[in-house]
């Protein structure tokens, strides 16, 4: 549940609460590829380029297959608007389409 916290943070514009939300949610399952995946993104809306890369590399190194657009079909987004804002980020900080 704390991704979906983390989630509608980021996408409703309060980044600064995303974060912490999706460290949590890593520090409770490390291993978790989505709060990994809001984290950078809320990384690279924060302006923090470098921390994006740094887990963008984490995302690829946990899961080699991954794609985004693998990634956006299984988001059900009710704007489309909205996922298409969040691929964009996410290909800004070096994950693969």
């Amino acid at each position: 549940m704390i991704n979906v916290l983390a989630t509608v943070y980021r996408d409703s514009g309060k980044v600064a609460l995303s974060i912490p939300a999706a460290r949590e949610a890593l520090r409770v399952d490390p291993r978790q590829v989505e709060a990994r995946i809001i984290l950078c993104s809320d990384y690279k809306l924060n302006g923090s380029h470098c921390e994006a890369g740094k887990i963008s590399e984490e995302i690829i190194a946990a899961d080699p297959m991954f794609s985004l657009s693998t990634y956006a079909r299984k988001k059900p987004y009710k704007f489309r608007k909205t996922l298409e804002r969040i691929v964009d980020v996410l290909r800004d900080a070096g994950l693969p389409d």
